[in-house]
C-alpha cells in the first residue's frame, strides 16, 4: 500500500495507508496509520491501532493498543492491553466454547488491562490490573471480568464486576462478585455485593444496598453495618457471633443482645449478663463492689446516671462516701452493716440509694 512501511522480518504485510511494521514474522498492519512494531502473527486493523510485539495479538478498532504478550485483544475504540495472555479489552468472547476463531462482541470504549491471564474488561472505561486465572486450560473470559462502566479489578483470581456494577472496585482476592453500582470489595474469598453502595470484606460475606458487611470465618462472626435484608432486619448494626468494643461506641437507637423479634427498649437483652467486679473503690469500668473496708465513690458530677452495687462482705461495718464529700442520700457517709448491700446511682450532684438489702 502507498506510504506503508515494512522495515524487515518475514512475510509481514502493511496493507493500510501509512501503516508500519518494524519487523518480526507474519504481522499485519491492515488500516490507515496502524503500527506493528514486531513479534509474530500480530494484527493491527483499527485506524491508529498499535501492537508493540508479542504473538497473535490483535488491535482491531480505532486507537487500540496491545503492548505485548500473546493472544491479547483490544477490540473497542481506545481500549488497551499492556501485556499478559489471552486478555480482552473493550469487549468479550461471545462463545468461549469455540476455540478456533471465537466470536467477540465490542462493548466498552477506553477499557484497559495491564496484564494477567484471560482477563476481560468489557465495560466503558473498565480497568483490570492483572491476575486472572492460573488454570493452564483456561480460555477467554475465565479470569477476572470487569463489565461495569469505569469498574476496576486490581488483580486476584476469577473476580467479577457485572454490567450493573458501574464505578465499583474489587481490589483482589478470589471469586468475589459485584452486581451493584458504587460497591467495594477489598479482597478475600467468595464475597458478593448484590446491591448498590455496599462494602463487603472477608469471606463468604454478602452485602445488599447501602450496607457494609464484614465476615471472618466462612459464615460465622459476621458484622452487618447498614440495612441488610439477608439477616431479616433493617437494623443499622447486626453482629453474628461475639463482639467486643475497646473504645467509645455510640448507638443512636436500640441496642439488642440475643434474638429479639421486636425490641422495645434502648437496651434489650435476651440472654445472660456479666459485669465487672472490684474489691476496692470503684472506677469507670466497675459495676459491683465486694468490699470489707470503706468505699469511696467517684464524684457524682463526673458520671451522671452511673450505677454501682456495693456489698459489705466483711465481718465489721464499713462506710461508703464520695470523693468530693457529696451526699449519699441525705448524708456524706452511708454505713453498711456486714453482708448489707446497696445500689446507688449518680444524679449529677448527689448519689441516691435506689435499692438496699440486709441479710
Amino acid at each position: 500500500m502507498e506510504d506503508s512501511t515494512v522495515s524487515g522480518g518475514y512475510k509481514n504485510v502493511a496493507s493500510g495507508s501509512a501503516s508500519t511494521i518494524g519487523g518480526g514474522k507474519k504481522n499485519t498492519a491492515d488500516s490507515i496509520y496502524t503500527t506493528v512494531s514486531g513479534g509474530r502473527e500480530n494484527y493491527a486493523k483499527g485506524m491508529y491501532a498499535t501492537v508493540g510485539g508479542g504473538a497473535q495479538n490483535k488491535a482491531t478498532d480505532w486507537d487500540c493498543t496491545v503492548g505485548g504478550g500473546d493472544y491479547n485483544l483490544a477490540i473497542m475504540h481506545g481500549s488497551t492491553v499492556a501485556g499478559g495472555h489471552g486478555n480482552v479489552s473493550g469487549g468479550y468472547c461471545e462463545d468461549p466454547e469455540v476455540h478456533e476463531d471465537p466470536p467477540f462482541a465490542s462493548t466498552g470504549k477506553w477499557a484497559t488491562i495491564a496484564g494477567g491471564h484471560f482477563n476481560t474488561a468489557s465495560g466503558l472505561g473498565a480497568y483490570i490490573g492483572g491476575g486472572g486465572t492460573e488454570d493452564p486450560l483456561a480460555w477467554y473470559g475465565e479470569g477476572n471480568t470487569a463489565s461495569g462502566y469505569f469498574s476496576v479489578i486490581s488483580g486476584g483470581y476469577k473476580n467479577e464486576v457485572g454490567t450493573s456494577g458501574s464505578y465499583s472496585v474489587i481490589s483482589g482476592g478470589f471469586e468475589n462478585e459485584i452486581m451493584g453500582d458504587n460497591c467495594v470489595i477489598p479482597g478475600g474469598f467468595a464475597n458478593k455485593a448484590t446491591g448498590s453502595n455496599s462494602f463487603v470484606f472477608g469471606n463468604n460475606a454478602i452485602g445488599v444496598t447501602n450496607s457494609a458487611v464484614f465476615n471472618w470465618g466462612g459464615g460465622t462472626g459476621t458484622v452487618y453495618i447498614g440495612c441488610n435484608d439477608l439477616v431479616g432486619t433493617t437494623e443499622r448494626l447486626w453482629v453474628e457471633g461475639s463482639a467486643r468494643v475497646t473504645e467509645n461506641s455510640y448507638v443512636d437507637g436500640k441496642l439488642v443482645v440475643g434474638t429479639v423479634t421486636l425490641p422495645n427498649s434502648s437496651l434489650h437483652l435476651n440472654g445472660s449478663m456479666a459485669t465487672a467486679i472490684t474489691t476496692t473503690s470503684p472506677g469507670e469500668i466497675d459495676f459491683t463492689v465486694f468490699a470489707n473496708a470503706d468505699v469511696t465513690l467517684p464524684g457524682p458530677l463526673t458520671c451522671r446516671g452511673r450505677i454501682y452495687v456495693i456489698k459489705n462482705v466483711g465481718g465489721v461495718p464499713i462506710e461508703v462516701n464520695s470523693t468530693g464529700g457529696e451526699n449519699i442520700d441525705l448524708d456524706t457517709e452511708y454505713p453498711l452493716a456486714p453482708l448489707e448491700s446497696i445500689t446507688v446511682q449518680s444524679y449529677g450532684s448527689v448519689w441516691y440509694v435506689i435499692a438496699s438489702h440486709l441479710f
